[in-house]
């Protein structure tokens, strides 16, 4: 591994392949962004349907009784929670895919673009802001 700024500039042991190492003085904070985000990623996998709908079949066997509009009603949110994210993730990634085509294939663009979409939301934001503060290239 070496140590080196990564394009959002900070310093980080960059191990092979491109893989992130998550340290253990990243802090709380750290691992909740990276927990936060996985967990979206893995809210998008069909997966996560089979998870709701074991959840309603748990609560309809233990307590029918209770199992009335609330419940449809909680149980439905659920569903369209999964729908909406899943619809976003699959065009993110769809778009993310074009854009890094079109990186590769563009030989003056700056291909650790590519990447950046591994990194967390917030450090994301803070290269962007970073970025538009400096002039134009070309």
């Amino acid at each position: 591994m070496t140590d080196r700024p990564d394009e959002l500039g900070k310093r980080r042991a960059v191990p092979p392949e491109g893989r992130r190492v998550v340290h253990a003085d990243d802090g709380l904070v750290e691992n909740i962004r990276h927990f936060l985000t996985g967990f979206g990623a893995h809210a998008a996998h069909p997966s996560a349907f089979l998870l709701v709908a074991v959840y309603a079949l748990i609560w309809w066997v233990a307590n029918p009784a209770t199992l009335e509009w609330h419940a449809i009603a909680t149980i439905t949110t659920l569903i369209i929670a999964l729908l909406i994210q899943r619809s976003t993730h699959r065009d993110t990634q769809a778009l993310h895919a074009k854009l890094d085509e079109l990186l590769r294939s563009v030989p003056a663009a700056r291909t650790e673009l590519a990447r950046v979409d591994d990194e967390e939301p917030e450090d994301i934001e803070q290269y962007r802001k970073k970025k538009l503060r400096e002039p134009p290239i070309g």
